[in-house]
């Protein structure tokens, strides 16, 4: 992603300023949408990349898909996000704006991370009460043994260990269709509350002229 965001944001940007914030900011969490739903089909069985250079196949086909559409959706939204607030406030409120925006994003990231963290346990321990007989997975001592997305305790019984990774394995599917479909509201959003949106070209921002008086020669 990061490689995405230096490569692209500058050029997207750019043609963000000639056709419109609008596309890129519905294809953009469309793509994101897509790289979840990829990851919502790995199966349990995927093998991890757990040493050497090479990673194993499983990668390739079970990972890397995702994290390029989502690096690729992602460049798309960054940059028309911003241009697209700041050009949409008069320039003596930038300073409130950027602030609220930087605000925005530092509050979302955990709200999003606490409704996921919500729908993965949730999930995970209703499988396992589903899938192993006789165990209380509300106890405390389970849930300190047994958690989700990560490995039981070496001495958990077999049957719990492979409860465990196919309970692991449904939750984080149901996530990843969770955020999909929470990229995807985003992307309707953008697409009707930016219908009639002007285009800004770039390094132009938008004026107050009743407060504010014209730039000399503009």
């Amino acid at each position: 992603m990061a490689i995405a965001l230096t490569v692209l944001s500058t050029r997207i940007g750019t043609l963000a300023g000639r056709y419109g914030a609008r596309p890129f900011l519905v294809i953009g969490p469309a793509l994101m949408a897509a790289g979840q739903l990829w990851l919502a089909r790995i199966p349990s069985t995927s093998e991890a990349w757990r040493s050497g250079v090479i990673p194993p196949a499983a990668t390739f086909v079970d990972v890397l898909p995702s994290m390029v559409l989502f690096a690729i959706g992602i460049s798309c939204v960054v940059a028309p996000l911003t241009s697209t607030l700041m050009n949409s406030v008069p320039v003596r409120n930038s300073g409130v704006a950027s602030a609220i925006n930087n605000a925005v994003s530092r509050v979302g990231q955990p709200l999003l991370g606490a409704v996921i963290f919500i729908v993965i346990t949730s999930s995970f321990y209703a499988s396992m009460a589903d899938r192993v007989a006789g165990v209380d997975v509300s106890s405390p001592e389970f849930r300190r043994d047994v958690t989700p997305l990560n490995p039981p305790k070496d001495d958990s019984r077999a049957e719990v260990v492979a409860a465990a990774n196919e309970a692991s394995t449904e939750s984080f599917h149901l996530a990843m269709v969770t955020t999909a479909v929470l990229l995807a509201a985003g992307g309707a959003v953008n697409w009707f509350g930016l219908g009639g949106a002007a285009r800004v070209a770039p390094g132009e921002r938008r004026r107050d002229d009743a407060t504010e008086p014209a730039a000399p020669g503009g």
